[in-house]
């Protein structure tokens, strides 16, 4: 069935950090061009059956499982291999440039999901609750656009941050160490250079910095639970040699100083 829903975009609308313009659920493709794209952004997965898509030059094979996400304005292509189905949204909003780049949408990409009919049944609800009257359904809505594209991410089994996890696990058990970054490389049989690079391109920070961003974490719980212990004290407690540098971290990440913090408690 070739069902779209289509939501009421006001100005109020279009005010939101994020918000949905349409969606469709289990949506015939018949071929679609778009040599300038579209002008907002889009999630795409198929329902049933496989579709060319091309995009940037390249085509692939859209199947059931897969997902894909569409910079707005970017060139691109689709036509149905058999009897194609898809569940798709349509969306933008205010502070799309922070949310994508949160989430590590900067470019158009394809997905392999592992439970794509739970994201089809969540396209489905928003596509339900954008045609609906309830006077809150704009936010909702954003509420739930944001969910499905972090959930998009959960999902995928390719996901950069997968190749993190013994690093993050070790970071967390030995922050109060030296943490070498060589080590940290070497876990993933990589230079210290690429393996600088790609986390930044994970974690949106240096592996130096998210390891101090650790450790003030860390900081604030033994402010809190030893309130007789020194700032000197808690300083190395955490991993930092230098109380001084402690204290300039802590005003940076939580603009307020250590004692300052303490007094909260």
């Amino acid at each position: 069935m070739r069902k779209q829903y289509f939501s009421n975009l006001n100005d109020t609308l279009k005010q939101l950090p994020i918000y949905v313009s349409c969606t469709g659920h289990n949506f015939k493709e018949t071929g679609i061009k778009r040599p300038k794209g579209y002008p907002e952004y889009q999630w795409i997965q198929s329902h049933k059956g496989s579709g060319y898509v091309e995009v940037k030059g390249e085509q692939f094979i859209l199947k059931e499982n897969m997902g894909m996400f569409l910079l707005k304005d970017e060139a691109h292509n689709y036509w149905p291999i058999d009897d194609w189905t898809t569940d798709f949204i349509t969306f933008d909003g205010t502070s799309m440039d922070i949310i994508l780049k949160s989430l590590s949408l900067t470019e158009s990409k394809y997905f392999h999901l592992q439970d794509a009919k739970r994201l089809s049944a969540s396209i489905q609800s928003i596509g339900y609750l954008i045609e609906g009257t309830s006077p809150l359904k704009d936010v909702q809505a954003s509420n739930m656009i944001y969910s499905l594209l972090t959930e998009v991410l959960i999902q995928s089994p390719d996901k950069l941050e997968n190749k993190f996890t013994k690093v993050i696990d070790y970071i967390d058990k030995h922050y109060h160490e030296v943490i070498n970054l060589k080590d940290l490389s070497d876990m993933l049989k990589i230079s210290p250079q690429h393996f600088c690079h790609i986390f930044k391109e994970a974690y949106h920070q240096r592996p130096l910095e998210y390891i101090n961003s650790v450790r003030i974490q860390k900081s604030k719980q033994a402010i809190i639970d030893e309130p007789d212990m020194t700032m000197e004290a808690i300083s190395k407690l955490v991993g930092f040699e230098s109380p001084s540098y402690f204290g300039k971290l802590f005003k940076k990440y939580e603009k307020m100083t250590p004692n300052q913090f303490r007094q909260l408690f």
